[in-house]
């Protein structure tokens, strides 16, 4: 929770449009979680979780600064 709670204070001080996380060992990330990371505003954001020992990504973003046009990912 403390590395999370970092994520979120930084979010929030540097006021940030897009933040991109690597590595990340979780295997789900809902849209509560996404929102307690981001904080306030409108934000988007897509998530490939870890598979084995590679870790997964997080991408959230200022839905006002950046708009989705797709989401893909490549297979094994």
């Amino acid at each position: 929770m403390a590395k999370k709670n970092e994520i979120k204070a930084l979010i929030k001080k540097w006021n940030v449009d897009m933040c991109c996380i690597q590595e990340i060992k979780t295997d789900n990330i809902n849209v509560r979680m996404a929102k307690r990371l981001w904080g306030q505003g409108k934000f988007d954001w897509a998530f490939k979780p870890a598979e084995g020992n590679s870790g997964g990504l997080l991408t959230m973003w200022n839905m006002e600064k950046f708009q989705r046009s797709s989401v893909w990912e490549l297979g094994n």
